[in-house]
């Protein structure tokens, strides 16, 4: 392995390292795994890591702006509920793992390399065990590993321009909000998009009319019953939805086979897959989403089906502390389809105006106002430093 740092290690909690070559600079990643500092190739993790074979982790990315993580805070909270979620436990190390270690750790870490704008990769398995679907004895050290890297602001273009999108059906399991390692859906997805020549993929669920019917329709208490079911595979979460409703693959070729297109496309093919049921955007691939409909500002709401982003949160804040409504409310693809604006919210994409979806342009085409004046908000919260 080529390193341009020393190998370190942790000692006492505290990080110890060695100075940088002259030949290094903030150009180059860095990367911790289990208390070792190298830079130059990513350090190896064993075959038998439970992330390697069940994707049995979580992982969080967070931002740098001139050298300063963006809503770390935030960021460690959510990877802490990601933890209790999937029942791995890091309490059993805080000397190493809790908020307060991360913070010094990851910030060590930037002052160490130098950087100004970069990208933190945070990630935390279940450790290193035999294969065996039972979780690992109690004591298996999780595995920590973060990288940094120098990433430029989100370019220009993007918010002049605005994305193509496409909307895939989201048939990914029912805790989106826990941060996990599992995201082959959403590769599929992304990858999807992009043999369509568009930027992402805007996911939605599919329910019965009946049983999930539109968030403006009265319910009666059995109704709510159906949509709202505590059980104990929840872990915790004192909602959760239905389950989703099972694809028929006559429809089309597997899992895409109803994933193309707008409502209205679908409700005109054969058969009228989706006469009898209701659409639900949830989020992106690796975004969440807001849409302006009927001059509102709407996004789906943080339940399970979403994941709770950080800077979809900043956002909302940032709309009410500015006068600009927000409402956090189910909307399906017809009201999407009609919208006068949408964009996408992430930690890397930052806020990108959504132009054209499955072919069509969204309102006249362009990034529209409410958009940009989001855009200016998060930009001058992230040159200031804004905490929600």
């Amino acid at each position: 392995m080529t390193a341009g740092l020393s190998d370190v290690q942790l000692s006492d909690g505290q990080m110890k390292f060695s100075k940088m070559r002259a030949s290094e600079s903030s150009s180059s990643p860095i990367y911790y795994l289990n208390g070792i500092v190298t830079t130059g190739e990513p350090p190896a993790v064993s075959v038998e890591d439970r992330g390697f074979f069940f994707g049995d982790g979580i992982y969080e990315v967070i931002r740098v702006y001139d050298g300063k993580p963006f809503c770390l805070p935030q960021h460690l909270e959510r990877l802490q509920k990601s933890a209790r979620a999937v029942e791995l436990d890091l309490d059993a190390e805080p000397q190493r793992l809790s908020p307060t270690a991360l913070t010094a750790l990851i910030s060590d870490l930037i002052r160490q390399g130098g950087f100004g704008d970069a990208s933190i990769y945070l990630q935390l398995t279940r450790g290193q065990a035999p294969r065996n679907h039972v979780y690992p004895p109690k004591g298996t050290p999780p595995t920590l590993y973060i990288t940094i890297k120098p990433t430029p602001r989100q370019p220009a273009e993007i918010l002049q321009n605005g994305i193509r999108c496409i909307t895939v059906e989201d048939l990914r399991w029912w805790r989106c909000d826990v941060k996990t390692l599992n995201l082959l859906y959403n590769v599929m997805a992304r990858n999807k998009a992009t043999e369509y020549g568009a930027y992402e993929a805007i996911l939605y669920r599919v329910f019965p009319v009946m049983r999930r019917p539109h968030p403006s329709s009265k319910r009666t208490s059995a109704e709510d019953r159906l949509v709202q079911t505590p059980t104990e595979c929840t872990f915790g979460l004192p909602e959760i939805r239905i389950a989703p409703v099972p694809i028929n693959e006559s429809r089309g070729n597997g899992c895409w086979g109803r994933m193309l297109g707008s409502q209205e496309k679908m409700l005109e093919s054969q058969g009228n897959p989706l006469a009898d049921h209701y659409t639900e955007v949830t989020e992106a691939s690796s975004a969440n989403i807001f849409a302006v409909v009927d001059g509102k500002l709407i996004t789906h709401p943080a339940d399970n089906l979403i994941l709770h982003g950080v800077v979809r949160q900043t956002v909302i804040e940032l709309c009410r502390r500015n006068g600009i409504e927000v409402v956090e409310r189910p909307f399906g693809l017809a009201e999407l389809a009609r919208a006068s604006e949408a964009f996408l919210t992430g930690t890397i994409l930052e806020i990108a105006p959504v132009v054209n979806i499955d072919g069509k342009p969204v309102a006249n085409g362009m990034p529209g106002p409410i958009t940009l004046a989001v855009a200016h908000l998060y930009k001058e919260s992230y040159e200031r430093g804004f905490a929600f």
